[in-house]
């Protein structure tokens, strides 16, 4: 992939403007760039759950502390940084779709691929626990685009630095409540 990748930016920077490639190699060099990224997110983020594993066992924090602090945070630059980008640009509902999609595609197609995938080696349906923890973060995401979307329609659909300081005192309550339990529980 990589070579093919290289391959077709040489040919890119090798035609000239007046004679444009053509569309087939030019749907071809974004599929490629495509996959090429797919891999390169693939290895980040294989090294940063071991980076995440190896400061909790160096801090002797637990797993689910340092994932969602940590791992979180992480997880979520890219796309914090990409809705800036856009809205930035004078483009907020497509910001403000970006930023329910990413969270809600983790959720549904992410969380119920692994149920799915658990199953399947189970042979059968597993029962599992939940903890207190993950019992408060699942009603905390449940709470936050309700909320949101509750402050939207009191303002008219305009968003104020009062929206940002409730949904940032939500998420430093959560975290906080959080890590207590974790810490406290033996969660």
């Amino acid at each position: 992939v990589g070579v093919a990748g290289s391959v077709g930016m040489h040919i890119t920077y090798a035609k000239n403007a007046e004679d444009p490639l053509p569309k087939w190699v030019e749907v071809l060099l974004v599929v490629f760039g495509l996959i090429m990224s797919l891999f390169w997110i693939k290895i980040v983020c294989d090294e940063m759950v071991g980076i995440c594993s190896l400061i909790a066992q160096l801090l002797r924090l637990k797993l689910a502390i340092v994932g969602l602090t940590i791992l979180a945070v992480g997880n979520s630059v890219a796309d914090f940084m990409a809705c800036l980008a856009i809205a930035r640009r004078g483009r907020a509902a497509m910001a403000l779709s970006g930023i329910f999609g990413g969270p809600t595609f983790n959720l549904l197609v992410g969380l119920g691929l692994v149920l799915v995938l658990r199953t399947v080696r189970m042979e059968g349906v597993q029962a599992f626990a939940i903890s207190r923890a993950g019992f408060i973060s699942i009603m905390m995401a449940m709470t936050i685009g309700p909320v949101t979307v509750f402050m939207a329609f009191m303002d008219k659909f305009r968003l104020y630095r009062r929206t940002a300081i409730v949904l940032l005192s939500m998420y430093l309550s959560w975290v906080t409540v959080v890590v207590l339990l974790c810490m406290l529980n033996k969660e």
